[in-house]
């Protein structure tokens, strides 16, 4: 899953999948270039429609970088 969530935010904000991975800590709303409110509903979409699921503005809110995001789906 975890690959998967990457590279739908890797080919949203334009970054080697790899580096996401490394670091995800790294990459957030406001922290990315090209990472700003539009692109961060972008992102959420389509890990909604990847997983068939609804996020919460409260979830979304939450989940404003890689790292983060990639642990909300852990759970």
């Amino acid at each position: 899953m975890n690959e998967t969530i990457i590279d739908i935010i890797s080919e949203i904000i334009k970054v080697d999948s790899a580096e996401i991975a490394q670091d995800p800590s790294s990459f957030g709303l406001g922290e990315t270039d090209g990472w700003d409110s539009l692109v961060h509903l972008e992102i959420m979409t389509a890990l909604e429609e990847e997983y068939d699921i609804e996020l919460s503005i409260e979830d979304m809110e939450a989940t404003d970088t890689a790292e983060k995001i990639l642990r909300y789906f852990e759970t």
